[in-house]
Order: structure tokens, then sequence, then C-alpha cells
């Protein structure tokens, strides 16, 4: 498990798969691991720190959660009203 938390060494490694601290994984993993540096990046020049700080107590942070989780359930009902591919 601690493996999993080393510094990521992500490059690509063809059009079918990467590979994620020397780990080949799928395109769509490769994508999510991406995406998640990319929201952590974003998060810390928004808000000027990270998911690691520890001024929320662990209601607030539920908090945070239920209201992402919300904003989620709009856009799939959203999405769902819209119908197609549109």
């Amino acid at each position: 498990m601690a493996e999993f938390f080393a510094p990521l060494l992500i490059t690509a490694a063809s059009s079918r798969t990467g590979h994620v601290s020397g780990h080949v994984v799928s395109d769509t993993t490769f994508a999510l691991v991406q995406m998640l540096i990319q929201r952590d990046q974003a998060g810390q020049a928004k808000y000027g720190t990270t998911l690691d700080r520890t001024d929320l107590t662990r209601d607030e942070w539920l908090q945070h959660l239920i209201e992402e989780l919300l904003d989620g359930a709009g856009y799939a009902l959203r999405a769902k009203q819209t119908g197609g591919d549109g």
C-alpha cells in the first residue's frame, strides 16, 4: 500500500496504455490519474491549499462532500432531461 502513495511517475506508453509509477494501466485509468492531478492543481491555484489541509473539521469535510454530490446529481438530472446525445 505504501507504494501506492509514493510520488507518481506518469508516462504515455501507447495509444492503448499508460504507465503510472511503473504500472501499465488502461487509457481510462491513465486519463483518471491525469484528471485527478489537474483537479489538484486547479484547487491549489483557486484556494491556495491542498486536500491535505488541516483546518476543516470532519463535519466541514462532509458538508463539502454533500455539496459536491448535490452538484453532481444536478448535472446527471439535467443530462437525463436533455436526452439523446445533444
